[in-house]
């Protein structure tokens, strides 16, 4: 570890805290940042517009037609869709694409997501954050002199791109994002999301027993076990006080069959498991491991505390058993399942997937872990790049893989 005097180190706060097994609170950059604790957001940063290439003439644009950028504060969902003026963009030096999306305001059109080459620019054109910040990295020691080889001096900014992803304060808005956004979502809603065949009957004698209560008001077509499951939450999300007598078909068994990892889809696979090694459970066992919602009392100081270790194993505990008893609300691009990447680690998050008969290829926790971060990334104003953001996710895994290993250390000690 770099030595905490070091400007790249990490503080001695933080290194107390991770020995405490604290989640990280407080943000660490080479230069203070005390002013910008309570540093507000400007109203507007736009990128410089740099002089035509080739003379041309351009009329001026009527600005109260372009959609305006809103800045919101970091770590916070982006509730909205925010437009994008094309003005003067072919100006610019892409070094590559990263994304594309259809248009907000035109879906007909295609929007990139391109990351720059660095320019030059006029100091007198460059204002808003980041003249704010280069300013206080200058007045604050977070520069140093280059001699260029034509004799020209420059001052430049320290690489604080590792400590930014590795900061306090992007790990701690990281995980109340997570956290926020997963117990938001164990609200439920999951089954009317279900496709018909993501679930079947556990046996001959389940199907039997659903048709002869449901066959005078339903179907013969419509009595999937999909379909109960569907029914029966309509009828039982709001009571947080389930009895298996009150559930319609509370005892039937059913099996999820559908694909975790869709990868593993091979061609003329209708997109089912082995049946045969998928563990069945009653409906009534998978609605109460739904309600009440099984994250409440997950707060954002759960792993600050002195307890850090029991609510660990709770919270643990917790991600096992939804991971048996109803794997679909772990599929690709939930905060559930990046929770479970986060809190379990991915080897243990296959293992648990394992348990319920769903496998998956060696590579799927990569590849799944990817695309969460993109998720996270157009849910949560965090304008960094996706591989920088993965990074903060990985430095917040090792504290809990860390919170992991002192755990098993106490227990063997004790």
């Amino acid at each position: 570890m770099v030595a905490a005097s070091s400007p790249f180190g990490i503080s001695k706060a933080a290194i107390e805290r991770r020995i405490n097994n604290q989640i990280p609170r407080k943000r660490h950059t080479p230069y203070s940042v005390t002013k910008n604790t309570t540093r507000v957001t400007p109203k507007h940063v736009a990128r410089p517009k740099p002089k035509p290439r080739y003379a041309c003439s351009t009329g001026k644009i009527d600005r109260s037609r372009v959609p305006q950028n809103r800045p919101e504060k970091r770590g916070a969902n982006r509730t909205r869709i925010v437009g994008t003026g094309s003005d003067g963009i072919s100006q610019w030096s892409a070094r590559r694409i990263l994304a594309s999306r259809p248009h907000p305001f035109s879906p007909s059109k295609t929007l990139y997501k391109v990351q720059w080459e660095t320019t030059w620019e006029d100091a007198s054109g460059v204002n808003g954050l980041a003249a704010t910040e280069w300013k206080e990295a200058v007045h604050e020691g977070g520069t140093f002199g280059f001699k260029a080889r034509d004799g020209s001096e420059w001052t430049v900014l320290k690489d604080a791109t590792c400590l930014e992803n590795d900061s306090e304060d992007s790990q701690w808005e990281m995980w109340r994002a997570i956290r926020r956004n997963a117990v938001s979502e164990a609200e439920g809603g999951w089954f009317s999301g279900l496709k018909d065949g993501e679930f079947v009957f556990a046996s001959e004698e389940d199907t039997t027993k659903a048709r002869c209560t449901l066959g005078e008001r339903w179907s013969e077509e419509e009595i999937l076990a999909t379909n109960v499951l569907r029914a029966t939450w309509d009828q039982v999300k709001n009571d947080s006080e389930l009895l298996e007598t009150d559930i319609p078909l509370g005892s039937t068994k059913v099996r999820f069959i559908a694909q975790i990892d869709p990868w593993m889809l091979s061609e003329g696979d209708e997109n089912h498991l082995d049946q045969e090694k998928q563990i069945g459970f009653s409906v009534a066992e998978i609605f109460r491991a739904l309600i009440p919602n099984p994250l409440q009392g997950l707060d954002d100081d759960a792993f600050s505390k002195g307890n850090a270790h029991s609510n660990h194993s709770r919270w643990c505990g917790t991600l096992k058993t939804l991971i048996r008893k109803v794997p679909f609300i772990f599929k690709g691009g939930t905060w559930l399942q990046l929770l479970a990447f986060l809190l379990l680690g991915s080897e243990a998050f296959r293992g648990e997937l394992a348990l319920a008969g769903i496998e998956v290829q060696d590579d799927w926790c990569q590849r799944a872990r990817e695309y969460d971060m993109h998720m996270y990334y157009e849910q949560i104003v965090d304008n960094r790049a996706a591989h920088e953001i993965q990074e903060t996710f990985l430095n917040l895994r090792d504290f809990f893989r860390d919170l992991e290993s002192n755990k098993e250390m106490t227990v063997e000690s004790g």
